[in-house]
């Protein structure tokens, strides 16, 4: 199992309260990888969300390879620029791929300093340098 295929199997059990709880929809993945295309349903309901494999029609359905999908995952690209620079085709309800967001792993979707560099220049406790 990669990671992709990991993160979209435990997404049930790591999604839990990261969503509004009013939040619901569904967007479909369709990752095109190693030559074969992979349809993850992402379902969001209940302040969290589940995935399956399957390509049932979807409110939110976003096209990319599943090397980009990795690049989302480890943080080294974010959902809104890389549909700016065309690396994710969406369609239909663009909200949804924005709320995905909230789904991916804590370093994930994220472009700033590694928490260390930035514990690196936080003020010391009573003040101190």
């Amino acid at each position: 199992m990669d990671d992709i295929d990991r993160f979209f199997a435990t997404l049930g059990e790591t999604s839990e309260g990261r969503l509004p709880p009013s939040r619901h929809g569904t967007i479909r993945f369709v990752l095109h990888r190693n030559g074969a295309v992979d349809n993850w349903l992402v379902t969001f309901a209940g302040g969290g969300a589940t995935a399956v494999p399957d390509d049932r029609p979807a409110g939110c359905v976003v096209n990319m390879s599943g090397e980009w999908f990795e690049n989302l995952l480890a943080g080294r690209d974010h959902t809104v620029s890389m549909t700016l620079r065309d690396r994710a085709a969406v369609e239909g309800d663009l909200t949804l791929f924005l709320t995905f967001r909230r789904l991916l792993p804590p370093l994930a979707d994220t472009r700033g300093p590694l928490p260390e560099a930035v514990a690196a220049h936080a003020p010391r406790p009573g003040g101190g340098e």
